[in-house]
C-alpha cells in the first residue's frame, strides 16, 4: 500500500539528519588568479580564496585526499569534513594558493598534466580563448577541417570588435539584444566543443592551423603557464600539497581506446613519481568523464583513488575510484559558507 506524503516526510527526514551524518565534500578548484576573462569559471581570486580556507579554518574538518580514503576504508568518516583538490597543474596553484594554504595550515591536492608541464605554451582551452576572444581583430569568417568535416564561421560585422571582458562565464555570454551569442563567442564555443574529444596531436594541429589563420603567436600567457619541472617539488615540500595524476593530455577519456587510457594513466604517474621520488596514489579524469574502462584502470596501474565531479557528498561505501568533487567558484566567504552550508544539507 502507498501512503501519500511519505516520499516528502523521507525527504524532510534526510535533510534533517543530513547535518549530523558522517560525509565529506571535496571541492574542486582549478586557478587562484584574478582574471579579466574567464569563460569557464576557473579562476578564484587570491581574496575569495583567503576568505573560504578561513571559513573552512572555523567550521569544518578539512583532510588530505589520501586521509579522506583511508578513513572510507574502515568506516570511520567524520561529520563535516571537506578536501581541496586544483586541477590542472596552474603554476599559479604554487604562486597564490600555496602561500595561502600554508598562512590558514590547510592540505590540498593537487592533479598535474604531466605533458604540459614546462612548456612555453597554454592548457589548449586557454590558447583556444587567447587565439579566438582575445585576437584584437579576426578574419570576416573562419574555417576548419576536422576528421574530414568542413566548418565555416561568418564573424561579419563582430569580427574587428573586441570580446566582452570581465570575469564572465559562457552562461553569461548572452551579448545581442536577442539574446543570441555574438558570432566571435559562438565560434568560441563551437570550436571549443569540436576540439575537447580530440585526440592530443589532432587538436595540436588544429589549434596551429587556428594560430597560422589569425596571426597569433604559439607563445602562451606567463600568467597562464603550468607548472614546471622545478616547481612541482616546491609546490609539494613541506606537508600541505599533495601532487596527484590529471593524465598526460588532458583527454576525455571516455573517446580514447583502453590503451590510450591506460597509458595517460601510467605515463603520468609515472613521470610525477619520478619528479618527486614518492609514490603518487591519487588520480583525477579530466572533465570529470569516465567510463567502465577507466573506473577499473585506477587500481590496476596503482592509484588508490580517483576524483570525478558530480557535486555530491563523499559517504561510507562510496567507490574510491569514483569520489564525486563539487565545484568552487569566485565566490566571496560568505556565498560560499552559504553554498557548502547547503551541500551538507542536501
Amino acid at each position: 500500500m502507498r501512503v501519500r506524503g511519505l516520499g516528502r516526510v523521507k525527504r524532510y527526514v534526510r535533510r534533517m539528519t543530513a547535518p549530523f551524518r558522517s560525509q565529506a565534500v571535496i571541492l574542486m578548484y582549478h586557478r587562484i588568479f584574478e582574471a579579466s576573462l574567464d569563460p569557464w569559471e576557473l579562476c578564484v581570486s587570491p581574496q575569495n580564496f583567503s576568505e573560504h580556507l578561513e571559513h573552512l579554518r572555523r567550521h569544518y574538518r578539512v583532510l588530505t585526499l589520501p586521509h579522506l580514503v583511508r578513513l572510507l576504508k574502515t568506516s570511520e568518516l567524520p561529520k563535516r569534513a571537506v578536501v581541496l583538490t586544483f586541477d590542472d597543474g596552474y603554476a599559479d596553484n604554487l604562486w597564490n594558493a600555496k602561500p595561502l594554504l600554508e598562512h590558514f595550515d590547510i592540505p590540498a591536492t593537487v592533479f598535474v598534466t604531466t605533458g604540459y608541464v614546462g612548456l612555453n605554451r597554454e592548457f589548449w582551452w586557454d590558447e583556444l580563448e587567447r587565439i579566438v576572444l582575445l585576437t584584437p581583430q579576426l578574419p570576416k569568417s573562419l574555417e576548419l577541417t576536422l576528421q574530414g568535416s568542413r566548418y565555416t564561421w561568418e564573424l561579419a560585422e563582430w569580427a574587428d570588435r573586441p570580446v566582452i571582458t570581465g570575469n564572465m562565464g559562457v552562461s553569461e555570454w548572452g551579448t545581442l539584444s536577442n539574446g543570441k551569442l555574438t558570432s566571435r563567442h559562438k565560434a568560441y564555443t563551437d570550436l571549443h566543443c569540436l576540439l575537447r574529444p580530440l585526440a592530443h596531436e589532432e587538436r595540436r594541429t588544429a589549434l596551429a592551423r587556428l594560430r597560422s589563420d589569425m596571426g597569433v603567436s604559439g607563445n602562451g600567457r606567463s600568467t597562464y603557464r603550468p607548472l614546471t619541472l622545478e616547481e612541482i617539488p616546491k609546490l609539494a615540500n613541506g606537508s600541505l600539497v599533495e601532487i596527484g595524476s590529471h593524465t598526460v593530455t588532458h583527454p576525455v577519456l571516455s573517446a580514447q581506446s583502453m590503451t590510450i587510457q591506460r597509458q595517460e594513466m601510467v605515463e603520468s604517474k609515472r613521470s610525477l613519481e619520478k619528479v618527486l621520488g614518492r609514490p603518487v596514489t591519487t588520480f583525477c579524469y579530466p572533465y570529470g568523464d569516465v567510463n567502465k574502462t577507466a573506473v577499473e584502470l585506477p587500481n590496476e596501474v596503482g592509484f588508490d583513488a580517483a576524483c570525478t565531479t558530480g557535486g555530491r557528498t563523499v559517504t561510507s561505501g562510496v567507490n574510491p575510484c569514483l569520489l564525486p568533487r563539487t565545484f568552487v567558484g569566485n565566490w566571496n566567504g560568505e556565498e560560499f559558507a552559504k553554498r557548502l552550508s547547503k551541500i551538507f544539507t542536501q
